[in-house]
């Protein structure tokens, strides 16, 4: 989950975001990311928080990627 209005901590949470999908382990599990706080009017975007959180990459649309 990722406060949608603290742009200050979107890095950090790319950052940890990027740990868990490179985690072997981790490889066949689906993330979901929430944006939280989304109603305030100083919140990112849905598209802000896919482009901060580098989320374009990953996005599969429900499609099965295997």
């Amino acid at each position: 989950m990722v406060d949608a209005t603290d742009r200050g901590r979107f890095q950090e949470a790319k950052e940890e975001l990027t740990h868990l999908l490179e985690t072997q382990e981790l490889a066949s599990v689906p993330f979901v990311v929430l944006g939280n706080k989304i109603d305030k009017p100083q919140a990112a975007s849905e598209d802000e928080l896919r482009q901060q959180l580098g989320l374009y990459a990953h996005i599969t649309f429900g499609r099965d990627v295997r």
